[in-house]
């Protein structure tokens, strides 16, 4: 188990990759909000990509290079729920839209760029 302050170092790392700046640079290109946070994992959501809406950024340790998964995660409506539909139904499990493994650090930020069109620094 990592530290508190080896956590908010790693994280400001996988946050450098994707911008040159901090987190609050995120928030405001891509109204980014911090979803969770583990021993080598970050994950955000984000505005403005239909086709995903988490970012999730994992680090491989043995090998010093990133894992970068795109995930579409649903949200059910009340709508869902007049028609019956339960949170728990399998509609609404998170899915992996698309991922890459084995990328260098500077190759982060060029991965979400291309993919989703959006710019994370002017």
């Amino acid at each position: 188990m990592k530290t508190k302050e080896e956590l908010n170092y790693m994280v400001r790392e996988m946050v450098k990759a994707l911008c040159n700046g901090g987190f609050g640079r995120l928030q405001a290109m891509l109204g980014a909000e911090p979803v969770s946070i583990t021993d080598n994992t970050f994950t955000f959501s984000f505005k403005m990509f239909r086709k995903a809406n988490l970012f999730k950024i994992e680090l491989d340790e043995g090998l010093d290079l990133y894992n970068c998964y795109f995930i579409k995660k649903r949200k059910y409506t009340t709508n869902d729920l007049m028609k019956g539909i339960k949170p728990s139904d399998k509609k609404f499990e998170p899915v992996v839209v698309k991922e890459i493994k084995g990328i260098f650090f500077d190759e982060v930020k060029e991965f979400f760029e291309r993919t989703t069109g959006l710019r994370t620094s002017l």
